[in-house]
Order: C-alpha cells, then sequence, then structure tokens
C-alpha cells in the first residue's frame, strides 16, 4: 500500500510526498504547509469496491483513476475564488494518515503513515492561550495520555501536587524557617550527656577505674609528688602526681534526636529543590527537522512556550535553594550532628515544651506528608503532538471546570475524568470513552454503538452476533453521563473540532449527528443522546443552532436532541473562558430537568 501525496500550489507546487506502512518511522517525518493544497493517489495490490482516507477527524472519499488499474485518487475542493481548499488550513502538528478499504474479501483500517503540518506564524499564536490556561490549571489530577489522536489517546491518573503548587509551600516553609530558626540556634535543645576526656591532672580530678585504667597505660604522665596533698596516688609508699588524666566530664550534647530531625528536614528541602530542577530539565518538547521561512513547527512552539512558562519557576526554586544552602551551613556550624534522620517527625515531650520546636516540627510533619511531585501538566502538553489535541483537551478542562462549579457533591473516582452530582443528577464526565458496537467482545456498560457503517455490515447483521473488530467503536471528545434520580440514562455529547464556524456547523455537526446522536444506543434508553454540541475557536464565542426558531436551545418549544454548534473564545481570563460553554451546559441541563 503506497499513499502519495502531490502539492498543487505555492512554491512547492508539483512536489511529491510518499508514504508507506512499511517505511521505517525513525526517518525524518515528511512535512506540508497549512496553506498548500494536495491531491491524494493510493496504490493498492488488489481491487477493493470503497477506499477512504482518513486523517484526525476527517474522512476523504478515494475514487478509482480511470485508466489505472488499483489506483485511487481524490482531488481538493475549489474555493469561491477558483482556488483549491487546504486540507490542513488551521491546522500544526503531526496528521497520521489511515487508510480504510471494503470488499468482497477485505475489510481493513490501517495506518499508512504520518506526515509534520507547518504552520504560519500568525496560527501558532492563536493557540498560545490554551498552553497557559492547561498550564495553569487549578486541575490537580491532569491526565497523561499517548498518541496524537482519539484512536490511541488513554488516560492515566496520577496523585501529587502540581510544582508550582508545591513551590510555593516551599517558600511558606522557607519563611517559617527564617522566622524560628534564630531562636533555635541561640538555645537549640540538648541533652546532658558525659564522655571522657584528658584533662590536666590535679588532686580535685576524681579518678574513676576507667582513669586508673588509662594510667596504667600511660605511665610516662605521672611524676613524683612533693606532698601527699598534691598526689594523685601512692605506689610503694611513694606519692605521684598525673600530669594528665582521662576523666569523665558532663556536657550539653546537642546531636539528639530533636535537632538530627531539623538537619534532615533541611537536607529533604535541598533535596527535593533538586528534583525540581530536574524535573523542569526534563520538560522539554521533541523537536523537530522541518522549517519553512515563515511557518513554524508545533514542536519548536511547544517547546519555546514551556521554556518561557518553566524559567520563571525554575528562578524561584534557585533562590528557594541558595537560602536553603545558607541555612544548612548555619545549622552545621551552629548545631553539629553526626547524621542526619529523615523519618518522619515524633512530638517527644522536649519539643512539646519547646514553642519554636513545636512548629517547625509541625511544618516538618505536614511537608513529610505530601510533597510528591505531579507534571501531569507537563508530560500532557509534551505527550501532545498537534493542535486539534490541544484543542480537545482544553475544551474538556472547560467542561470539567463547569462540573465543579456547579455540582452539589464531588465523588472522587479515578475511572472518571470526573464524577458528582449536578441539579440532583448523578453525573459522569467522560474524556474520549469507547463505546464498542454491539455483541462486541470489549462491551463493558449499558452503552454501545449501533451504527452499521455501510451496506456489507448491514447485510451480515444478525441477532446475537459476535464482533472482534478493534475499531468497531465511537469514541466522541467529550460524553456526561446522566443518571437522573429516577433511573433514566442520558447523555449529553460534545465534540471539539479546532475547525472553521462554517466547516463546524455544515461539516461536522451533520455527521457527529449521524455518528453519535444515531449511532449510540442503550437498552435503558431509546431516545439516549440528548444534546450534540460541536465546540470550535471562535473570538465571538457564537452559538448556533441546528433547529429553526422557537425550537432552537434558547426558544419557546426547544427540541431535542438539542443540536448545535458552540464558539469557545481562546482567551486566557477565566471569565471568558468560562461564560460560553459554561451558559450553553446550563441552559442544557435546565431544559432536561423540565
Amino acid at each position: 500500500m503506497l499513499l502519495e501525496l502531490e502539492i498543487l500550489d505555492g512554491v512547492r507546487k508539483g512536489q511529491k510526498i510518499k508514504l508507506n506502512s512499511n517505511l521505517d518511522t525513525t526517518d525524518k517525518i515528511p512535512y506540508v504547509l497549512e496553506t498548500e493544497a494536495i491531491i491524494f493517489k493510493l496504490s493498492l495490490d488488489q481491487e477493493v469496491s470503497g477506499a477512504k482516507l482518513v486523517v484526525g477527524n476527517t474522512e476523504i472519499n478515494l475514487l478509482p483513476t480511470l485508466g489505472i488499474k488499483n489506483e485511487y485518487i481524490a482531488n481538493p475542493n475549489r474555493t469561491e475564488r477558483g482556488g483549491y481548499e487546504s486540507l490542513f488550513f488551521n491546522y500544526l502538528g503531526i496528521a497520521i494518515f489511515y487508510v480504510q478499504l471494503e470488499g468482497e474479501a477485505i475489510s481493513s483500517f490501517e495506518e499508512v503513515g504520518q506526515i509534520e503540518v507547518l504552520a504560519r506564524k500568525a496560527s501558532v499564536e492563536q493557540v498560545q492561550s490554551m498552553i497557559n490556561f492547561i498550564m495553569t490549571s487549578e486541575e490537580d489530577d491532569l491526565l497523561s495520555m499517548k498518541g496524537p489522536t482519539n484512536r490511541s489517546a488513554v488516560l492515566e491518573k496520577k496523585e501529587g501536587e502540581k510544582p508550582q503548587k508545591l513551590i510555593e509551600q516551599l517558600e511558606e516553609n522557607l519563611r517559617l524557617l527564617k522566622l524560628q530558626l534564630p531562636y533555635i540556634l541561640n538555645a537549640p535543645l540538648s541533652a546532658l550527656s558525659s564522655k571522657l576526656q584528658v584533662r590536666p591532672g590535679s588532686p580535685g580530678v576524681d579518678t574513676s577505674d576507667q582513669g586508673m585504667a588509662w594510667l596504667t597505660e600511660n605511665l610516662s604522665v605521672l611524676q613524683p609528688a612533693d606532698a601527699p596533698d598534691s598526689a594523685t596516688l601512692e605506689y610503694q609508699g611513694e606519692f605521684y602526681i598525673a600530669e594528665e588524666i582521662q576523666t569523665s566530664v558532663v556536657y550539653e550534647n546537642k546531636d539528639i534526636y530533636e535537632n538530627r530531625i531539623l538537619h534532615g528536614y533541611i537536607d529533604n528541602l535541598l533535596r527535593f529543590t533538586n528534583k525540581l530542577l530536574l524535573g523542569y530539565d526534563k520538560a522539554r518538547a521533541s523537536t523537530s527537522l522541518n522549517h519553512y521561512e515563515g511557518y513554524v513547527s508545533f514542536f519548536s512552539a511547544m517547546s519555546q512556550w514551556i521554556k518561557e512558562k518553566n524559567s520563571v519557576h525554575i528562578k524561584r526554586v534557585q533562590n528557594i535553594q541558595h537560602e536553603i544552602r545558607v541555612i544548612q551551613k548555619m545549622l552545621s556550624q551552629k548545631i553539629p550532628i553526626r547524621e542526619i534522620d529523615l523519618s518522619l517527625p515524633r512530638f517527644t515531650p522536649k519539643v512539646r515544651a519547646n514553642r519554636q520546636y513545636t512548629i517547625l516540627f509541625r511544618s516538618i510533619h505536614d511537608w513529610y506528608q505530601g510533597g510528591y511531585i505531579n507534571w501531569g501538566n507537563q508530560k500532557l502538553l509534551l505527550a501532545i503532538s498537534n493542535i486539534p489535541k490541544l484543542f480537545e483537551l482544553y475544551s474538556v478542562l472547560l467542561t470539567k471546570k463547569w462540573c465543579s462549579l456547579n455540582c452539589s457533591e464531588i465523588i472522587h473516582d479515578q475511572n472518571f475524568f470526573w464524577r458528582g452530582y449536578i441539579n440532583g443528577h448523578s453525573v459522569k464526565l467522560h474524556y474520549e470513552p469507547e463505546f464498542w458496537m454491539s455483541g462486541h467482545v470489549k462491551v463493558t456498560g449499558d452503552i454501545v454503538n449501533t451504527h452499521n457503517h455501510n451496506l456489507h455490515a448491514s447485510v451480515n447483521d444478525e441477532k446475537g452476533k459476535r464482533r472482534f473488530h478493534r475499531y468497531a467503536k465511537r469514541s466522541p471528545d467529550i460524553v456526561l453521563e446522566i443518571e437522573k434520580k429516577d433511573g433514566e440514562l442520558l447523555l449529553v455529547v460534545l465534540d471539539a473540532k479546532y475547525t472553521t464556524q462554517k466547516l463546524a456547523f455544515e461539516r461536522d455537526l451533520p455527521m457527529c449527528i449521524v455518528k453519535y446522536v444515531h449511532g449510540l444506543g442503550s437498552w435503558r434508553n431509546q431516545h439516549l443522546v440528548k444534546a450534540m454540541i460541536i465546540v470550535f475557536p471562535h473570538k465571538k464565542g457564537e452559538y448556533h443552532d441546528f433547529h429553526a426558531s422557537p425550537f432552537d436551545v434558547n426558544g419557546i418549544t426547544p427540541q431535542f436532541p438539542l443540536l448545535g454548534v458552540q464558539g469557545l473564545n481562546l482567551s486566557e481570563t477565566s471569565t471568558d473562558q468560562n461564560e460560553y460553554i459554561h451558559n450553553l451546559l446550563s441552559t442544557i441541563f435546565r431544559l432536561i430537568d423540565e
């Protein structure tokens, strides 16, 4: 199988790119520009009745080439001005091509290759706010994913805190240390201890058995005494005085448990700052070898954005690290110990009796109980390889934010992106769920894909049929699964399309109505999907309804299922981000309750 892309316009007109599923994917990925129109030619080893090219959410029908056996072709549409439409206009990143074949002896769906789409700088700047929103999101359970398309995306929950939040905790811990440490350095906790010490000999020094044993091994320190009163010992009638003698000395020992805990805490903070710096150093996007004047690679842009955002945090960590080293040096000089203690601190009687130690031990205890870094935001962004996937994530985070703001209860469940109660109904938020074909071996739950996608599938369908095909599923971007108080099961489906308003309404909405409104079903409800909304980027955040007034979502008699397209303003301010999608979701839930 060979897929050939031929550029039809621009400076690179006539250039061809050949993709083959057998080629080594470690080679440099070929590229196209977002403004270039392309002809697709597919060469096969056998004749098929139908061939379709799938890239992202776009399906392109390939027609047989006249006079050439087993070759199929797709030409771009003409624009109103007579030019050619660009398939990748407003796209940036990796595009993976799949080929779907249908025939008497074949039915397959497989990847044939991938290309990188370079975009104009203006297109790149339009999505920077999405990066900022995701990186500064207050969600603590952002998920890591793999793959640039929804065909391979998976979710994995992570525990811990975002690095930015932990940096704030570090700064607070450091502030507390600097406030309490001067008191501790001036009057540290200690314990009375004794140790053997060689001291100048005199009659007043108590000579223990250990001291006498030491003298027998060091006889050279004994000198004849002038008088018995000054003698240290008497031997065979002669009196001797010891110039030096080993004796037990009582002193205040600072090398105790409480101080070892303090040293261990400082060491822990220092190690933690090193972990943060190492994590930020690893947070670098993949690089691209492709470049073209006036156009930008997604990976280069992503790497630069993440670097700029992280540089501020790196500087803060470096400042914290410097101050910790200064404290560590002071502590070592004033309160020397033999070894540190990194265990969870115990509130000993000495600690409870000392206000400064109590304050710090409480802070240490809280820090040790947490202090795990969750790099979910960073890893998630680094795993994304194109703008449509970035827009999907942006949209689901906005939806999750609405759920959190409008719920009466949140249920922590790792099986869902969000779960809780809204308006008294049980609501589960899914991100790219997989609804398998009825009768498929992977079917779980009450929702299935009911769509026979071609005549062959319908002809061969039968009661109780078992299905095994790996692509016999539907996977909408965002699904709100609602179970009402009376047990009725409903779905609100949102599909994120990084496209124009016109294509969202005229191309994507009809396609998704077939795929999800008619293509998803359940034995629990014959009218499962109550709303199907396309979300797309739009400066004004406009909403356009499938149903004419007064049957639209804001009309007197809104018709179910609710169908329309909702624009999202890619603004960095939370008010602008929330307003459009939040108002629409609130209206949908109100109408469901009526």
